[in-house]
């Protein structure tokens, strides 16, 4: 198992020296285990472990040293034949006291992939993080029991109030106009109870924090069986002017 496995295993004796390396060592670095084989522990990591990283694996050696029912784990970065740097993380136990090893054996696994593919997944994560922080609409998400779990950057600006004092409230408490409430709450109550239901275009007046009534208009799409989000989502807008223009054109028109 341990010739065919891509787990690179290393043992280093009392003196760091290495006195045993895998055949994976070739396949997964591409490089001679006989470039390692008999050389000091110390040695290798200086030359081919990415100097940001010394400090934290040797320390994890030591720490096995001094603490040998310890177990180790780290992660680091080492030097490709091409110049590059692959991740690795790295597993070591004291097997010093057992007389078939005596020494530190350091399990190393590839991870170079998983750690792009985390990369990616954050820079991905913070991009639309940016997107929706900063859109022009504002965006909140509610529980199954209608409580505010997280609210955009762009809600105090729509509305007055930072989101700190939303989370945690129900929606049925924000200041709803009373003539509106009417055909909120059963256009909410279906949307939670069918998955993947979704509204659009609900529009209803909100009593901004300072003080003046301001339109706005929403849609919400129930993705509670969504694990990703868990949670009923409504993207809003204010259309308050539209809705002043229309009043105004309409009142033109009745004039006429």
């Amino acid at each position: 198992l341990v010739e065919k496995s891509l787990d690179i295993i290393i043992v280093v004796d009392k003196d760091f020296k290495i006195t045993y390396v895998s055949p994976s060592y070739q396949k997964v670095v591409n490089r001679d285990p006989s470039e390692i084989l008999g050389k000091s522990s110390i040695d290798f990591v200086t030359e081919l472990v990415h100097p940001d990283d010394v400090k934290a694996i040797m320390g994890a050696f030591g720490g096995l040293i001094e603490n040998p029912s310890d177990e180790m784990r780290c992660e680091f970065r080492f030097r490709s034949p091409d110049g590059g740097w692959l991740n690795f993380e790295a597993h070591g136990k004291n097997h010093l006291d057992n007389p078939s090893i005596q020494g530190l054996i350091a399990t190393l696994r590839d991870i170079t992939e998983r750690k792009k593919a985390e990369t990616t997944l954050q820079a991905n994560a913070e991009r639309f993080r940016t997107l929706i922080e900063k859109a022009t609409n504002a965006m909140i998400i509610m529980n199954a029991d209608g409580k505010i779990m997280y609210g955009s950057e762009s809600t105090e600006r729509i509305t007055g109030y930072k989101i700190e004092e939303w989370i945690g409230t129900s929606i049925m408490d924000l200041m709803i106009h009373p003539d509106d409430l009417g055909k909120i709450a059963p256009l909410l109550a279906d949307v939670l109870k069918t998955p993947d239901a979704f509204a659009e275009g609900v529009i209803a007046r909100f009593k901004h924090k300072d003080g003046a009534w301001h339109t706005l208009e929403a849609n919400a799409r129930n993705l509670l069986n969504d694990p990703s989000v868990n949670g009923i989502v409504i993207n809003y807008r204010d259309i308050t002017e539209r809705k002043m223009a229309e009043e105004a054109l309409q009142a033109n028109e009745d004039r006429f």
